[in-house]
């Protein structure tokens, strides 16, 4: 059933996986090179 009304993303939990843990945040292209090599 999906719900008329659409959730503000801050009322969404992450359910304890570390988001904060996450100390990472490459541009796209920085991505793509580390995956290409």
């Amino acid at each position: 059933m999906v719900e008329a009304e659409a959730k503000a993303w801050k009322t969404i939990w992450s359910a304890g996986h570390g988001v904060s843990s996450i100390d990472d945040n490459p541009a796209c292209r920085d991505l793509i090179e580390k995956f290409e090599s």
